[in-house]
């Protein structure tokens, strides 16, 4: 490829003058591009790999929607230090799988040499988001097993080159909860802003690296290769034995209209998984100063002049709300042998799964103990009829209320006791 360059020359005369330089620029080869992970949440786990290249990249948050070349032809196999032995199969082609409109899923027919059908493969997007990418260059695992405290050996056989990769799965502390602090906006203070606050015990006697990942709303999906979203990285240089209210993010400001559920997980960092995230974070930031140093590609835990990383990492999570959630539980009212009205007094402007209240013969009643839902949508007060009572006896109840995929809320504990029949 030739590319026109002008360079414009100041001469000591002061005379200007353009001098043009055709300058012939080497097509570099493509280089293999590895993006894995591996964790301790539900399988299966990804990776992906690509071909780097000279032309334009069109990057997207959405993992099958850039434009990089695909790998579709390589032998990937991970394995561990207990033996665990995984030979990654590419991510099926959804063209290959009819809709059933009944259960709203995909399937396909699986046929002998004979042509008789003998299994059907059923597929939803919860089980295997990446098969709508099938042709985006993804293998996923069959068996593997993510543990912390072991280490993984990558494997890659493509074009006749053998690429290694070894990641260790530092173990990750428990997330306690996830607060928030409020601020005002700069523009007249008429907008609060939400900076979420995480909660941890940090250990002392280890160095750790951590990453952080932050989601409004939707719950996560699986981990797609390693692929890092609304996220920052840290490490514990300079955190106390307790992490008491750790900002996250002073990127992310929440312009919260209505109450919301946030997502938040903690991933444990190997020194060399850090150090590759934080380098690509600087080249991020470089603004092409003098003082700048040249951009180059990450450094990388891949064989052979391979690019990209291979991680395994611990991840802990937890759901916090930004906003106000009260619900109170309402006295207990028209109490007869067999029955009993309650419900529940609630403030929340987010969006609400289910909401009720439950009861027992023990204190402190769950959704596992008897439980009945309103149907009220909109009111901030439903009242809830408990029926097929036990004459004479004393009950508890809550109200409770579920907002989106977060845990059960509860109100205070209300006791009464039935009449005598």
């Amino acid at each position: 490829m030739k590319k026109i360059i002008t360079f414009l020359v100041l001469v000591a005369t002061l005379t200007n003058c353009v001098e043009e330089y055709d300058l012939e620029i080497a097509e570099a080869s493509p280089r293999l591009v590895v993006e894995g992970l591996i964790t301790n949440e539900l399988r299966p786990y990804y990776i992906r790999l690509t071909e780097s290249h000279n032309g334009k990249i069109y990057p997207s948050y959405d993992p099958w929607k850039d434009n990089l070349t695909p790998v579709k032809d390589a032998l990937v196999i991970i394995t561990d230090n207990v033996n665990q032995i995984d030979t990654l199969s590419l991510v099926d082609n959804i063209e290959d799988y009819e809709y059933d409109t009944t259960s709203q899923s995909y399937y396909k027919l699986v046929y002998d040499d004979f042509g008789n059908v003998i299994d059907t493969i059923w597929w939803s997007y919860s089980d295997d988001p990446l098969m709508l990418s099938f042709d985006k260059g993804y293998y996923k695992t069959q068996n593997l097993v993510g543990i912390p405290g072991r280490t993984y050996s990558l494997k890659i056989i493509y074009q006749n080159k053998e690429y290694r990769a070894d990641a260790y799965m530092p173990p990750v502390p428990d997330i306690d909860s996830v607060g928030y602090t409020i601020k005002k906006d700069g523009l007249g203070g008429k907008i609060d802003l939400y900076f979420p606050l995480l909660y941890f015990s940090e250990p002392q006697e280890t160095k750790d690296y951590y990453l952080i990942q932050q989601k409004l709303g939707q719950h996560w999906a699986n981990d797609m290769a390693g692929l890092v979203q609304s996220s920052s990285i840290l490490s514990d240089e300079f955190l106390q034995p307790y992490v008491d209210g750790l900002k996250i993010s002073s990127l992310y400001m929440y312009d919260v209209f209505q109450d919301h559920i946030i997502h938040v997980r903690l991933h444990s960092l190997t020194r060399e998984a850090y150090l590759f995230y934080k380098n690509i974070i600087q080249q991020y930031d470089n603004d092409g100063g003098t003082f700048q140093p040249a951009p180059a590609s990450p450094p990388t835990n891949i064989s052979n002049g391979a690019l990209g990383f291979f991680r395994a990492s611990a991840i802990s999570g937890k759901i916090g709300i930004l906003g106000s959630l009260n619900i109170s539980t309402l006295e207990v009212t028209e109490i007869t042998a067999t029955t009993a009205i309650s419900g529940g007094e609630l403030i929340f402007r987010g969006l609400i799964q289910s909401k009720g209240i439950c009861w027992s013969t023990n204190p402190n009643p769950t959704t596992n103990d008897f439980t009945i839902i309103s149907n009220s949508q909109f009111e901030n007060s439903y009242p809830c009829k408990m029926t097929d009572l036990t004459p004479n006896t004393k009950y508890y109840v809550r109200a409770f209320v579920k907002p989106g995929d977060a845990p059960e809320y509860y109100g205070n504990q209300v006791e009464f006791t039935t009449l005598a029949e």
